[in-house]
């Protein structure tokens, strides 16, 4: 998705995040038919849709509910709100049809774990890229920062194995959770289009 996208910023054009991602996936599908049948490709597509599609949404929301109870800093806690829990609700809800149909559980502490893990995965991608980037110029540096991505990482996967341990998780009917799980993203994507939908109603009035 990077790939397609800084092109089209550099050259000063816009690009839609929902194009951008079924243009990569199906670019991806070209190449290897197969990553259609794949969970780790099922997991990051369906993760990427929900962070686009439903954290607006439930942004909204939120920002309705804070302001009409008069809660204090309402900017700041709706910004706490939207990094910290809203993104990962968006992604866990768009995965759960997945998770379901594949694992037939459920795991309890998974939306904590998430919580948890989140701030960690931006100093891994940006540690990551410059690695990677640096490398190519000075490998020994390179290194240094592939070091510290490592550790983050490394971090980043011992906590989820230290939760991984305790026993928490809820088996289920597949065939009727999943089905569930669609229907209920259905809705929820019914009613954020509808309200996308009804902001830019708003903003063509003025």
């Amino acid at each position: 998705m990077a790939i397609i996208t800084i092109p089209a910023y550099l050259i000063g054009r816009s690009m839609i995040g929902m194009h951008t991602l079924g243009v990569t996936a199906a670019l991806m599908m070209l190449f290897n038919p197969y990553l259609l049948w794949d969970v780790s490709f099922q997991l990051s597509f369906g993760a990427s849709f929900g962070l686009m599609a439903y954290t607006t949404y439930f942004s909204t929301l939120a920002e309705k509910f804070i302001l009409r109870w008069k809660l204090p800093s309402p900017q700041m806690l709706l910004s706490f709100i939207s990094d910290f829990f809203l993104t990962t609700l968006s992604a866990q809800i768009a995965t759960f049809p997945v998770l379901l149909h594949h694992f037939a559980e459920f795991s309890i502490l998974s939306p904590l774990v998430n919580l948890i893990i989140l701030p960690l995965q931006p100093a891994i991608m940006i540690l990551g890229g410059l690695a990677m980037l640096t490398g190519l110029v000075s490998l020994p540096l390179g290194r240094v920062l592939g070091l510290m991505a490592w550790l983050v990482a490394a971090f980043n996967d011992q906590i989820i194995l230290l939760f991984a341990l305790i026993p928490q998780t809820l088996s289920i009917n597949s065939e009727i959770m999943v089905f569930a799980s669609i229907l209920l993203n259905l809705l929820i994507l019914l009613a954020a289009m509808r309200s996308q939908k009804k902001r830019s109603s708003q903003y063509a009035l003025f």
